[in-house]
């Protein structure tokens, strides 16, 4: 967090910095819509959930209609995992070291994951226009991943211990945690990569009065939509340890606990997931200050006297 706090103060002195420059916006932005993380169980069904972004920017036009855009945002995505129903089995030891199978199933498996964002964009921006102008940006973002945590729910959940040595299997001994019981509510963190993206935005600029100066600036505000694409999965190997289940016996406690499907494995020993990909799409607002906002060809000197040039002829 102290390093996001120094990379915002950087950011915010070189706008400063640079501000005196001609052809410069600084921008307030922020947006929301479908944000989520984007993986294929292959137990239960995933859905898409919704989240925001929020940030600062600063574009330089080196050009008329062109410019390069860049700045430093947190983004928020969220998911959510059902599962009616699952039952598992396999080896595990007690607190005595005995060698046992653990039978479990249990029902109405609920399980929301999120992560957190910090996000770099440099993006090529395309506008035309006088006070109403079409715009277009297209680009690629790193996003460093802040926090990842899930949390899950259930409704209830039934295990049992088949030993075979005896040929007997225990079902009521809950001090061992076998029995039925309450599913239990959890949450942990989710280890996760960075993120590259691939993005786009398009939309409409509406130059404004406010915050015009005497030395040429002015504002604008920004409505358009965006797509980010997350172009390689952030899920980490080491969140897949081969020797842990989503329902996983504790031994030393004679208690078991729940997973996230995301770092886990299924009943065939497999993940439940292999890849994750961030993907976020909605709609965006930005407000501007800066002479990038007053771009049209008469806004230039050469311009303005050769058209006044022309008109005198």
């Amino acid at each position: 967090m102290a390093r996001f706090k120094y990379s915002i103060f950087i950011l915010i002195f070189s706008c400063a910095v640079v501000s005196a420059q001609s052809k410069y916006e600084i921008l307030l932005k922020g947006g929301g819509g479908l944000s989520t993380l984007n993986y294929a169980p292959t137990d239960g069904a995933r859905e898409n959930g919704v989240g925001w972004q929020a940030g600062i920017g600063y574009s330089y036009f080196f050009f008329t209609e062109w410019g390069l855009a860049t700045g430093i945002q947190l983004t928020q995505y969220n998911s959510r995992f059902n599962m009616d129903s699952y039952s598992t089995r396999y080896i595990a030891t007690d607190k005595q070291g005995d060698d046992f199978e653990f039978r479990s199933s249990m029902n109405k498996y609920q399980e929301k994951q999120r992560s957190l964002q910090v996000q770099i964009p440099l993006m090529l921006q395309f506008q035309t226009g006088d006070r109403q102008r079409f715009y277009a940006a297209a680009g690629m973002k790193l996003g460093i991943p802040v926090t990842g945590k899930y949390s899950n729910t259930g409704g209830s959940i039934t295990n049992s211990g088949y030993y075979s040595e005896e040929n007997c299997e225990y079902t009521t001994q809950k001090f061992m945690g076998f029995g039925a019981f309450d599913a239990k509510n959890a949450d942990g963190n989710m280890n996760l990569k960075p993120a590259y993206f691939v993005s786009a935005e398009i939309g409409m600029k509406f130059n404004t009065g406010i915050l015009e100066w005497k030395f040429g600036g002015r504002g604008a505000i920004y409505v358009g939509v965006f797509v980010d694409y997350g172009l390689n999965s952030i899920a980490k190997k080491t969140n897949r340890p081969s020797q842990q289940p989503f329902i996983e016996y504790i031994p030393n406690m004679y208690d078991f606990t729940m997973n996230s499907v995301v770092c886990s494995q299924n009943r065939n020993e497999q993940p439940f997931t292999t890849k994750i990909h961030p993907i976020a799409a909605g709609i965006k607002l930005k407000f501007s200050y800066g002479r990038g906002n007053s771009l049209h060809k008469d806004s230039y000197p050469f311009f303005r006297n050769l058209r006044e040039h022309k008109m005198s002829e």
